[in-house]
C-alpha cells in the first residue's frame, strides 16, 4: 500500500455533532511529495465497489493501520477531488489516537487527510518525473498533520519500501535533514550509499539500508526506532 502525502486539505467539523467532520481525502491534479498526482475518476471504480460491498475505506491515525480513529460515513468524487463525511469514534469508543484526531481537526495547526491505495492504472511524464494516478484501489483514508510532515515522509518511505520500490534521494535527504542535519552532512552521507541502494535496489540489502537509515533519524531525534 503507498500513501499520498497531498498539501494542506479543506476539512469542517460538524459544531453541532461532536466527532462528525467533512472534507477532501485527495485533491485532482495537485502533486505530491512522491511526484504522484490523481486525476479525475482515478477512485470511481474502488468507490464503486466498496458500494456493491456496502463497505468504506479505512480511517486511520497518520496511516498507522494499528490505529483506526472512526468510521467514514459517505465519501465520493466531484470536480474537485475525493470528498468525505466521516465519524471520529468518541465517547465510551474514544481511543488515544481519536482523541488526538479529534484535538488535530480542532486546532489552529497544518491538519487534513490523505489516502492509502494501490495503483491499478497510471501514466508516466518522463519529462517532468511524474505519475498520474488514473484508476486506484482506495484502501484508507488518514487523519494526519502536515506541512511537509516528518511521519508522514517517513510513512511514504516504508510504503514505499513494502512495494518494492525505492525511494529517492530527496526523500531520504527530507528525512536526514528532519532529523537535524544539515544539507551539506545529509548529502555527504548519501553519497556514498544512494548510488548502490540504487543500483541493488532488488535486493534485501537496499530495503536493509533504507531502514538504516530511518534508525538514525529516530536516534538523532531521540525517537524510538518505530516512531
Amino acid at each position: 500500500m503507498r500513501s499520498l502525502l497531498a498539501p494542506f486539505l479543506e476539512v469542517k467539523l460538524d459544531a453541532g455533532q461532536p466527532g462528525r467532520f467533512k472534507g477532501y481525502g485527495s485533491t485532482f491534479g495537485n502533486v505530491d511529495l512522491g511526484k504522484d498526482r490523481v486525476a479525475k475518476g482515478a477512485f470511481a471504480r474502488s468507490l464503486a465497489e466498496h458500494g456493491k460491498a456496502g463497505t468504506l475505506p479505512a480511517m486511520y491515525w497518520m496511516h498507522d493501520r494499528a490505529e483506526p480513529v472512526g468510521d467514514w460515513l459517505d465519501m465520493g468524487e466531484d470536480s474537485k477531488g475525493l470528498w468525505t463525511e466521516g465519524q471520529l469514534w468518541t465517547g465510551d469508543n474514544e481511543t488515544e489516537c481519536s482523541r488526538k484526531s479529534g484535538n488535530l481537526l480542532r486546532g489552529t495547526g497544518p491538519k487534513g487527510m490523505s489516502i492509502g491505495y494501490g495503483t491499478k492504472k497510471y501514466s508516466f511524464d518522463q519529462k517532468l518525473g511524474i505519475r498520474t494516478l488514473e484508476d486506484v484501489d482506495l484502501y484508507e483514508v488518514s487523519i494526519v498533520g502536515y506541512g511537509m510532515n516528518p511521519k508522514a515522509l517517513v510513512t511514504h518511505i516504508k510504503s514505499l519500501v513494502e512495494d518494492g520500490e525505492t525511494p529517492t534521494i530527496r526523500d531520504l535527504e527530507e528525512v536526514l535533514r528532519d532529523a537535524g542535519l544539515s544539507a551539506t552532512q545529509a548529502k555527504a552521507i548519501l553519497s556514498g550509499g544512494y548510488k548502490l541502494l540504487q543500483r541493488d535496489a532488488e535486493q534485501p540489502t537496499a530495503a536493509d539500508e533504507i531502514r538504516e537509515l530511518l534508525r538514525m533519524r529516530a536516534a538523532l531525534r531521540g525517537e524510538e526506532p518505530g516512531d
